[in-house]
């Protein structure tokens, strides 16, 4: 089997012209150049798709790649789709997407500015990166996230959790835009205040 990155773009592609059910077959029979084709045919799809559940480039691309790498494997398994590899892909991304959030690899913390709620990347203080440290941070938001009041709860919960657009939020509580921005402002800054303070959590 020939050894192939699937970034790699001097890798020189002589299938292109086949179908995914025939480059799936190829890959399964041990053809890794098959695959780097469905990666080029498909990366920046998968990508845009995962954008649309989370704001932050990076859980997208990490999770396409998860998605890419795990399929490789299953297929090379005689595992996981002979057809439809596109709607098979888009599956896995999602599940990667969600699994990321979940480990608390980017587990999002309150900012010293709002850039988030105005649809800005956040910068890097905003962000754990650390995968291991961010367990147990993310052990600790829950708890803080718990001893806020209810209508705070809720709007992080809108704002960050599910990244809900401020117009959006604004409508379910009742709120004009500015208002829902300054009440999910001070919900950050309570939030932050109890995280800093909260004994270490077991």
């Amino acid at each position: 089997m020939t050894a192939t990155r699937l970034d790699d773009p001097g890798c020189i592609i002589t299938v292109s012209g086949r179908s995914d059910s025939e480059l799936l077959a190829a890959v399964r029979a041990g053809d890794s150049d098959a695959y780097a084709v469905l990666f080029r045919r498909y990366h920046g799809r998968a990508l845009q798709y995962a954008r649309k559940h989370t704001r932050f480039s990076e859980i997208a691309e990490d999770a396409v790649m998860d998605a890419f790498l795990g399929t490789f494997q299953i297929l090379l398994h005689q595992k996981g789709p002979t057809t439809e590899f596109r709607k098979y892909l888009f599956t896995a991304v999602w599940h990667a997407v969600v699994r990321r959030w979940g480990e608390g690899r980017h587990l999002l913390l309150v900012p010293v500015s709002d850039e988030a709620l105005h649809g800005a990347e956040p910068s890097a203080e905003t962000i754990v990166h650390d995968r291991f440290a961010a367990r147990d941070q993310r052990k600790r938001a829950e708890v803080v996230l718990s001893l806020l009041p209810r209508r705070w709860q809720q709007i992080l919960e809108l704002t960050v959790l599910t990244e809900r657009p401020i117009a959006d939020v604004a409508a379910i509580f009742g709120l004009n835009p500015e208002a829902t921005r300054s009440l999910a402002a001070r919900a950050r800054r309570g939030f932050r205040a109890k995280f800093l303070d909260l004994p270490d959590v077991a």
